[in-house]
């Protein structure tokens, strides 16, 4: 289960907690897990997590 994390959205710039309420899919693929959501502007949001997605942009998970 995936819990909360925090992420820069690309449309507003901000830093925010993303709580499993926004998630809108999650998918594994080949890079990793793709995590799809709704950040709290409005902004569809997509970033890729686990291990490997190592190359990616870092992202601090909570449960």
């Amino acid at each position: 289960m995936l819990g909360m994390f925090v992420h820069e959205c690309t449309a507003c710039q901000r830093r925010q907690l993303i709580f499993p309420s926004q998630l809108t899919a999650v998918a594994e693929t080949e890079a990793g897990t793709r995590v799809s959501f709704t950040c709290w502007c409005g902004a569809e949001q997509t970033v890729a997590t686990g291990d490997r997605a190592a190359g990616s942009a870092k992202h601090t998970l909570a449960a």
